[in-house]
């Protein structure tokens, strides 16, 4: 009984290793979905600017940690879309922070044209 133990425990710790590692496309996307955690927590431009060097870096990293990876198309649509996400909070925080810099310009006093 013993001699079939180890093996099964062994194997057991194998595919648990496994299915715990990230992939590189896991990476990309875990730092895609922590950079729009970021931005969306932006308190101003210059926030996003710094923001935006540090993602970069990052993501430099990931390439040379990773210089041949070729994804699937699967593995490309979920970069893809965590991709989507960031850029959307990207533009929406920008655009905060135009409308905040020249004023809301919804005066309800003032007659739309």
């Amino acid at each position: 009984m013993k001699k079939f133990f180890i093996p099964v425990l062994a194997f057991a710790a194998l595919v648990f290793a496994a299915c715990s590692s990230k992939t590189p496309v896991d990476e990309a996307v875990e730092l895609l979905e922590q950079a729009t955690e970021q931005v969306e927590k932006a308190e101003s431009i210059s926030d996003l600017e710094t923001m935006g060097q540090d993602f970069e870096a990052k993501f430099d990293e990931l390439e040379k940690k990773y210089p041949d990876f070729k994804p699937t198309a699967e593995e490309e649509q979920r970069v893809e879309e965590a991709q989507q996400k960031f850029q959307a909070a990207i533009e929406k925080k920008a655009q905060q922070f135009v409308d905040d810099m020249l004023g809301d310009g919804d005066d309800p006093g003032e007659p739309e044209e």
